[in-house]
Formats: structure tokens, sequence, C-alpha cells
């Protein structure tokens, strides 16, 4: 069967573009819609996409601490990944192909991202700084401190979405995607949807390229990161308590 075009940009509904960042709006979910049409044609599926992102996104991250000849080509690759992020999803919805699975490859390649990309960063930045060149070895670890801190929040929401599911609460307590909708938790949501690694860090990668501040870019991220990670552990140790509660309160 051959997709068409239309077929790709009519399965971008109103819903998904709600959900989609400032980023993806403008530069990558309309680039995916090329790349999905050459993809979905040549029998591309969308877990095929997936495990190609997967492996693209660490190729990047390799070509950014490698460095020097190599450095533009790990910008470009990286800018790519979030391109090919959007894609897998355009191919499940098309073929109408969405599945558990898909959603669980999707969520591996958004974790390869970051948990690489903010300590590739920084190896750029040990580099190519001009500020304290002699402290420079500081810039590494700052991508650490981003990477860490990024995937641990991942964790720590994982983890307690994992235990409302087993003690069956989900459906009493509410899912916390759904707290995500409304208020200012909406607002923090927005935030952050557009200042993480696939919105707001792309084009902010690029400056740096032609600047060489990569510096600046891994510092702002490492307190970024390490202030998300502050937050959501302080957050979700309240509800950890709240569900306890709930248990105990259940039990008598």
């Amino acid at each position: 069967m051959k997709y068409t075009m239309k077929d790709i940009t009519r399965s971008y509904t109103p819903e998904k573009r709600k959900k989609t960042s400032i980023w993806a709006r403008i530069f990558s979910r309309p680039l995916s819609f090329l790349v999905t049409y050459v993809l979905i044609n040549l029998g591309f599926t969308a877990n095929m996409v997936s495990i190609l992102s997967i492996f693209e996104a660490m190729l990047a991250c390799a070509f950014l601490i490698i460095g020097g000849k190599f450095l533009p080509i790990g910008v470009a690759l990286f800018l790519f990944w979030d391109v090919l992020d959007c894609t897998d999803g355009n191919i499940a919805r098309v073929k109408g192909t969405s599945s558990l699975v898909g959603e669980y490859m999707d969520a591996i390649s958004g974790y390869t991202a970051p948990a690489f990309i903010y300590l590739s960063v920084g190896v750029a930045a040990y580099r190519t700084t001009y500020l304290f060149p002699e402290y420079a070895y500081w810039f590494i670890i700052l991508g650490g401190v981003a990477s860490i801190s990024d995937i641990l929040s991942r964790i720590i929401y994982q983890k307690y979405v994992v235990t409302e599911y087993r003690l069956g609460m989900i459906d009493k307590a509410g899912n916390i995607d759904e707290e995500r909708a409304s208020g200012i938790k909406h607002i923090a949501d927005l935030i952050m949807k557009n200042l993480t690694y696939s919105c707001l860090f792309m084009p902010m990668l690029v400056v740096a390229y032609f600047t060489n501040w990569f510096d600046l870019l891994v510092s702002f991220y490492a307190v970024y990161s390490f202030g998300v990670l502050v937050c959501t552990f302080a957050l979700f140790i309240k509800k950890a308590y709240a569900l306890d509660r709930k248990v105990k309160n259940h039990a008598d």
C-alpha cells in the first residue's frame, strides 16, 4: 500500500498537537512528515524507527564527545534524532499499529537521549571553553550532573506510578498524568516540556556550536535538571506519604 503525504498529516490530530512542544511544532514535526513519507513507503515499522532512533542518539553523542570535525555531525544527528522521535509515532498512527510495545520502545529512545546528551555536551565544553580553562573538567562533571538528574527524575516518577499500579490505586487516586492537565501543574508541565532536551535545548545546541558556548549550555541544563530533580523528589515523597495513609486507612 502506498501512503500519501495527506495520510500522514491527517494523523496529526488536534489532541496530539496540544501535547507537542513549540520546537517540535515548528521544526521536528513538519520535517518528520517528510521522513515518515519516505520510511513508511520503504516498509519501515514504528518499532524499527524507534530502534533506529536509539542507536542514532548514541551515535550523535559519540560524535559530540569525539569533537573536532565530528562536532557538527553530532549536532546535526541529535537534531535528526528528535525528528525520528516524531516519526515512529507518525507511522504507528497512520498504519493503526499503536501498541504497548511501541510505547515502550519510544520511551527507551526518550530515555537514551538525556542519559548521554548532557554528558556529551559537557565533554564538548571541556574541549572548547574559554571560561576558566584551568577548571574545564568541571563542565564534564556538570554534564554528568545534568544527565543523572534528568534520568533520576524520570525513575522517581515511574517508580511512583508503578507503586500505584501494584497497589491497585491508580483508578482511585487518579493517574498522575491527568493531574498534569490542570492548574499550576499544567503550567509546570508546559515549562518543562519546552525547556527539555527535545525542545529549547535543540536550537541552543546549534547556537552553542557556532559560538563555542557549550560551557554555558551545559551549565544551564545542570542547574535546570538538578532543580527539576529536587522538585520531583519533594513532590513524590509527599505523594508517597499520602498514598501510604490511603493504604492504611483502607486496611483499617
